[in-house]
């Protein structure tokens, strides 16, 4: 049988290159159509003679699928399924009536069994783990999930190829290929789903899991030889989180890879000992969490009980080694003071954060921020759920005092860093009104930022923001 993914952006979903190396390796077929690539999406949705329309989404994304699945049912009775975060935690998406199925949780085996019942006894749907479904009546068939895959050795090696009909992603891909080398995050952070992902997977095996390191090396290796992949994007929430794996995998990396690489670290699991193995490794930028410079709302309204003390050690192991430290801060908090955002800027200054990326809290489905904003006041209308975008980079529907200063900040923090910007200077730029330079500004100092930090070269990035542009609204 055919699966065919269906996408807005050009960006490579890990998700989707996995579940489709799982179905190429068990005899299926697997395309990835996506709109801002296609001249005429829908037509190319239409003609692709699948057997199956796939999304994996997003908040933020779920009325383009809608939309996108509502098209299709003019025209096609062929099933649809929606998978990824925002089916997970909004398992009521299967209440539209143009989507078939939604999978909650990890989707390799519950997808292949989905394919052998449709080919065989859709009667048989009714029962697979992980998926929902509807009776001929249209009333809602819910099933538990099933235990978490352990051994992740077992999975084949993602399938990039599968996005290389669009041969402007291919450049990209080869700057920076993505590879995760592990599942699960041990914090319970609130503007994030782990907490309930846990509760959904309570007694279902052990959440953290990690590919041994030469599982990994062998995928790198491969993609090396036959992509000529040039740098590596470990998109692990926590590269750091098992010392002894990265001892092992670091020698191997060296001896077998030796490729450039960027990584994401927690600052409470950093040391000196680590910080050096991954210079050794040829790491060229770090990303790290600072969230706010305020502790006290990283404590009590992030839950992420990490210190400012702890962040500057880290910050300073990475910059003692020379490599570049990009760090993730979210203005908009509840509770948030115009002087609290300033401590942000003023801390990513203090620690010389090379690139301070900096969004707008969005209090996505399934997290405890979810329901804290809604329990203290923060929306509208309290029956409201919160307006949530395609893009955290843009717009909030928070209530918050001085929001439009909070905003431009926001926007233009990035190059307040990158010039070492006076706080006396930002506290006045930013009371200006809101304006379209702003974003423009924005959006050249986030690209330019990129290429800076991680090495990306403007030809490729550029041919793939042209297709992406929602991302950066």
């Amino acid at each position: 049988m055919k699966v065919t993914f269906l996408q807005k952006d050009s960006f490579v979903k890990l998700a989707i290159a996995q579940l489709s190396a799982v179905l190429k390796k068990n005899g299926h077929a697997c395309d990835v159509i996506i709109e801002s690539g296609e001249k005429k999406f829908l037509g190319s949705v239409l003609e692709s003679r699948a057997d199956l329309f796939a999304f994996s989404c997003t908040t933020g994304e779920e009325q383009w699928v809608q939309d996108t699945a509502l098209k299709i049912r003019k025209h096609s009775s062929i099933p649809i399924i929606m998978g990824g975060p925002h089916a997970t935690f909004s398992p009521r998406s299967i209440e539209d009536p143009n989507i078939d199925y939604i999978c909650r949780g990890e989707g390799e085996d519950a997808l292949l069994e989905l394919l052998d019942a449709l080919s065989d006894n859709p009667v048989k749907i009714r029962d697979i783990q992980n998926i929902w479904s509807k009776d001929s009546a249209g009333k809602v068939v819910k099933t538990e999930v099933r235990p978490f895959l352990q051994d992740l050795d077992r999975l084949p090696f993602a399938d990039l190829a599968v996005y290389h009909k669009y041969k402007y992603m291919i450049p990209y891909n080869r700057d920076m290929y993505p590879v995760m080398t592990g599942r699960g995050c041990p914090y319970n952070c609130s503007y994030c789903f782990n907490r309930s992902y846990k509760e959904i997977y309570r007694g279902k095996g052990k959440y953290l899991r990690k590919r041994s390191p030469q599982h990994v090396v062998r995928e790198l290796v491969r993609a090396k030889k036959t992509l000529g992949i040039k740098k590596i994007n470990f998109v692990d929430d926590s590269f750091l989180l098992f010392p002894e794996w990265l001892r092992e995998f670091s020698v191997l990396y060296r001896e077998n890879v030796g490729l450039p690489c960027i990584v994401n670290v927690e600052a409470t699991q950093v040391t000196e000992e680590l910080v050096r193995l991954l210079k050794t490794m040829g790491c060229i930028c770090v990303r790290m969490g600072v969230e706010t410079g305020n502790e006290e709302l990283r404590r009590n309204v992030l839950h992420k009980n990490i210190t400012n003390r702890q962040i500057r050690e880290t910050a300073k192991f990475i910059k003692e080694n020379k490599i570049k430290l990009s760090t993730y801060n979210i203005l908009g908090l509840p509770g948030e003071t115009l002087e609290n955002a300033l401590e942000t800027y003023m801390f990513n200054k203090e620690i010389r954060a090379d690139f301070a990326s900096c969004s707008l809290l969005q209090p996505y489905p399934g997290t405890a921020m979810n329901e804290y904003v809604k329990a203290h006041g923060y929306l509208p209308d309290e029956n409201d759920e919160p307006a949530l975008g395609p893009s955290f980079f843009s717009g909030s529907n928070l209530a918050m005092e001085n929001q439009r200063a909070i905003l431009n900040l926001q926007k233009l923090m990035q190059v307040f860093i990158l010039f070492h910007v006076p706080a006396s200077v930002v506290r006045k730029i930013i009371q200006l009104p809101e304006n379209p330079l702003f974003g423009f500004i924005f959006r050249v100092g986030f690209v330019y930022n990129k290429m800076r930090t991680q090495k990306i070269r403007i030809g490729p990035l550029f041919r793939l923001a042209l297709h992406s542009r929602s991302y950066m609204k």
